[in-house]
């Protein structure tokens, strides 16, 4: 089975703060401030050529007319698509193969893990955010082999050469921020025993 690509990654940063602690008077009490930060930054190449029997046969550069006379429904047109270059079925998932060509860079990621927590006497609030940005993948255009029907020499095409990749799909890979925790946590003793009540968003562990 052939791989769609060969991808090269390559860990250009990787660092993480200490702990920063702080305390402060309040009234009777304390307050402790404990951050931690955790900065990452990768890049990841494509290392190998694209292989025209990965791409659909009319995405292979130079076949996008192969059907422009009769649709390959004729018996020659059906044996010219039959002998061409390229997948029978790769027209539905090719589109990172046409994107990117050897030694492009595929992600550049940078990370940044913050996690911040409060005490004060018996109360905790903790707030948890990973933020994320791949300038490689902003505002990116994605590359469609050019499908004008040039037999009609009308200029009339399928679709574009280019076009800008959708927004939706970018706050997706390219940029953006996860909550993972911010709660509200309070401890308490009953008698001999003692509990925790936790209000928020946060990430409970089973086991």
């Amino acid at each position: 089975m052939q791989q769609l690509h060969w991808v090269c990654a390559l860990a250009l940063v990787s660092a993480s703060s200490g702990v920063l602690a702080l305390e402060a008077e309040i009234a009777d009490g304390a307050v402790g401030i404990k951050l931690n930060t955790k900065v990452s930054i990768g890049a990841a190449f494509r290392m190998q050529d694209r292989s025209n029997s990965l791409i659909g046969k009319l995405n292979v550069p130079g076949q996008q007319s192969l059907c422009s006379t009769d649709n390959c429904l004729t018996e020659a047109g059906n044996q010219a698509l039959v002998d061409a270059d390229g997948a029978f079925s790769g027209i539905n998932g090719d589109d990172g193969n046409l994107n990117y060509d050897q030694y492009d860079i595929v992600a550049a990621t940078t990370k940044i893990n913050t996690d911040l927590t409060l005490t004060w006497d018996s109360l905790l609030a903790r707030v948890r955010v990973l933020g994320f940005y791949d300038p490689a993948n902003v505002d990116f255009e994605e590359r469609h082999t050019y499908t004008c029907q040039d037999s009609r020499n009308d200029g009339t095409c399928f679709q574009p050469e280019i076009t800008p990749r959708p927004l939706s799909v970018e706050n997706v890979n390219a940029w953006g921020a996860n909550l993972y925790d911010a709660y509200l946590q309070y401890q308490f003793d009953w008698g001999e025993r003692s509990g925790v009540i936790s209000v928020g968003h946060q990430t409970i562990r089973w086991g």
